[in-house]
């Protein structure tokens, strides 16, 4: 059974144009699931008002966060209304679901606010904007576009430790059911699992995790799902902002589309890191990755087959970073590398990669490390290990470089032409790492000129071979 999971972003949830196009699919495909973010409204943004409210009313009660709520309900009203998303009917709904959502002697059951006082606000409050978007898409759906048997599912409250299980049960049940009665399912984005915080456990990007928890419970049920995430630009070679020539990618690889998003160079995050998760890539779900309001660049696929004959795909940077290198004759005893990653644990130091040798490990992390940070850090490793035995060194103000593909053995030269193009503009290799799987180039230089090197880089490994 064939069946397609759509994750509407804030920005379409404000587009009447999303409306049309999700009633087209139905029409096409029948089988919709569609996982909604809350509104996204200028200047306020939905979720930190919520945040704000639900913070306001721990202190002073409904008086306190009455005043934020009004405001945020007036913004979005103005936002539907000038998008000719409004009409009468629907601000009546908006209204008593406000009203009823947010009534002035709001309280909670004292055994859950003694067991789970924070989650019961944050279910309350932020998931009310996903809740509000949702009631607007099934209205344009029933009434402008004549589509039957909408239904919302209700926010599920799962009650496994498993945060990721509880959700892909629950949801799997759930929406299955209207799917299969040949109904829209329109799930909003933020749901609940008992006792636990959805904010905390996902961040900002749970409506993505949610169609990807639909996506994976619906392939439990023998269905095959698509999964749908719209962007408002197209899949890169690089980051548009800084690289002039980047261009669209048709199709890559689950791991080639998870090396990208999980490096995030120059701030050129493609996809939310929820989004390829393993259970995508071990059930083949298919993700398809495009903008439905613009017909100029067809959808990019993400699967298991990708693009194994293109070879670099991707490249681009990112800036200041620093290293911590740990050397020594012995760095092979069992346990040293758990004792490194604990100081760096102690030191609430992010590591983002590690690359070891016979003689060496290094640690590379974001940002840089004050003279206090690096001497406390240098300290502690020394109490650790024998400070005869082994010397710790930092560089910052590094930079990273990535170039990131499928099948990078089948291409031989690669590192010869990655090598070649920093020669030639004088620029000292700090390090090269290439991982196993065959698929990212990691180099880090001292230079100052990323852009320059990215933009030179991206022309030898990507542009001319497109051009040929």
């Amino acid at each position: 059974m064939n069946s397609h999971v759509i994750k509407v972003g804030g920005e379409n949830a404000s587009d009447p144009r999303t409306a049309e196009w999700i009633a087209r699919y139905h029409a096409q495909w029948n089988q919709i699931a569609v996982a909604i973010s809350a509104l996204r409204t200028k200047p306020l943004n939905t979720t930190s008002e919520l945040m704000k409210a639900q913070e306001a009313f721990v202190s002073w009660g409904m008086e306190g966060a009455r005043p934020i709520l009004e405001e945020l309900f007036r913004v979005h009203s103005q936002t539907l209304r000038e998008a000719w998303m409004l009409d009468g009917e629907l601000e009546g709904k908006l209204r008593f679901l406000f009203e009823t959502y947010f009534p002035w002697d709001l309280s909670f059951p004292a055994d859950l606010l003694k067991q789970h006082p924070w989650f019961a606000k944050e279910q309350r409050f932020v998931g009310y904007g996903e809740v509000m978007s949702a009631h607007v898409l099934a209205h344009l759906l029933e009434h402008r576009h004549k589509v039957a048997n909408v239904l919302i599912s209700d926010p599920i409250q799962g009650k496994r430790n498993d945060i990721d299980d509880s959700l892909r049960l629950a949801l799997s049940e759930r929406v299955g059911n209207i799917l299969e009665a040949w109904g829209v399912a329109i799930v909003p984005g933020y749901q609940t699992v008992f006792g636990q915080s959805i904010l905390e456990a996902y961040g900002r990007g749970y409506t993505d995790k949610i169609a990807e928890r639909i996506a994976v419970g619906l392939r439990d049920r023998w269905h095959t799902p698509t999964l749908h995430i719209q962007k408002q630009v197209p899949l890169l070679s690089s980051n548009p902002k800084n690289i002039a020539g980047a261009v669209p990618l048709s199709r890559i690889s689950y791991w080639t589309g998870a090396e990208i998003t999980g490096a995030r160079g120059a701030n050129a995050q493609v996809l939310n890191e929820h989004t390829i998760s393993a259970d995508i890539a071990w059930k083949w779900i298919p993700i398809w990755v495009y903008n439905p309001f613009e017909s100029s660049w067809s959808k990019s696929i993400i699967d298991a087959t990708g693009n194994s004959e293109w070879g670099i795909e991707f490249v681009d940077g990112r800036d200041h970073v620093a290293t911590i290198t740990v050397s020594g004759f012995s760095m092979s005893w069992p346990g040293l590398l758990s004792t490194l990653t604990d100081i760096f644990a102690w030191a609430n130091i992010s590591i983002d990669s590690i690359s070891s040798s016979e003689t060496e490990v290094t640690f590379t992390i974001y940002g840089e490390l004050t003279p206090l940070d690096q001497t406390e850090l240098q300290e502690k490793i020394q109490m650790k290990l024998p400070a005869s035995q082994y010397s710790v060194e930092v560089k910052n103000n590094l930079w990273l470089i990535y170039c990131i593909g499928d099948n990078l053995s089948g291409h031989p030269g690669v590192l010869e032409n990655i090598s070649s193009v920093l020669a030639n503009g004088g620029i000292d290799i700090e390090c090269v790492s290439q991982s196993r799987g065959q698929r990212a180039v990691t180099i880090w230089v001292a230079s100052e000129k990323l852009k320059r090197w990215v933009e030179l880089l991206h022309e030898a490994l990507i542009e001319k071979k497109q051009k040929s």
